[in-house]
């Protein structure tokens, strides 16, 4: 598959008139002619469907919007909704899955949303935190199952699922995951309703990125502190 790069721009005429764009470029780094989205206002953040041509773009008005990025490199929209953030999108992911994309914007507020058979987005959760929601990361745990749908004993009395492992077991499951702020506040969350503080830092939370294999969060702040927390499957961080 060509590799395609997502790019915001903002032009401006000679008669001052401002237009915002996302256009698209090759890996040679070539501007590709006849493939651009516009819109009023800037777009903030992006992120490509892990497994779909499937572009996902936060606005600054609070729109959040997907396009489908045909073999001709032609972004056709396939959803948009403006009714659930009311200030600039500041973080954007999706699942690993794609099954799931998780929005934040300015003012605090985080929205999961669900993709449905048509590959429209649903919203499923609504979670709000003072302060601008600057950063987030899904956490990949181990899936426990009742022991009696793999017929093996784990502990207390469930089957683990080892991601690593192919497994007959078909499994519909969204990964929690971690948001931070810029008021220092680190909280975790997933898509059935279950919202923590973990913890509170005297510095905006810049940067969350996840250890799958020991299971570490770690955190680092705008003060330059870097902060590693192990993670139980229960979400419980230490």
């Amino acid at each position: 598959v060509d590799q395609i790069v997502a790019m915001a721009c903002t032009t401006v005429d000679e008669s001052d008139k401002e237009t915002n764009q996302v256009l698209f470029a090759n890996a040679e780094g070539e501007i590709i002619p006849k493939a651009s989205i516009t819109h009023d206002v800037e777009a903030t953040v992006f992120d490509w469907h892990p497994v779909e041509r499937v572009l996902a773009i936060g606005w600054a008005d609070g729109m959040v919007s997907c396009w489908t990025i045909d073999v001709r490199i032609r972004p056709t929209s396939s959803f948009s909704n403006s009714s659930q953030h009311t200030s600039t999108i500041s973080v954007l992911k999706w699942n690993p899955m794609g099954k799931r994309l998780v929005t934040g914007d300015q003012k605090g507020t985080v929205c999961v949303w669900a993709v449905d058979s048509r590959g429209s987005l649903n919203p499923i959760r609504q979670y709000k935190r003072k302060g601008e929601i600057s950063t987030l990361i899904f956490c990949l745990m181990p899936i426990r199952l009742p022991s009696e749908a793999l017929g093996q004993k784990g502990a207390a009395g469930s089957a683990v699922v080892n991601k690593a492992e192919p497994s007959s077991v078909k499994v519909s499951y969204s990964p929690s995951f971690f948001f931070g702020t810029d008021k220092g506040s680190i909280i975790y969350a997933d898509d059935l309703g279950h919202c923590t503080d973990v913890q509170q830092l005297n510095s905006p939370i810049d940067v969350m990125m996840f250890f799958e294999e020991k299971s570490r969060l770690i955190i680092i702040t705008r003060a330059f502190l870097l902060n590693q927390y192990h993670v139980a499957e229960d979400g419980k961080v230490s």
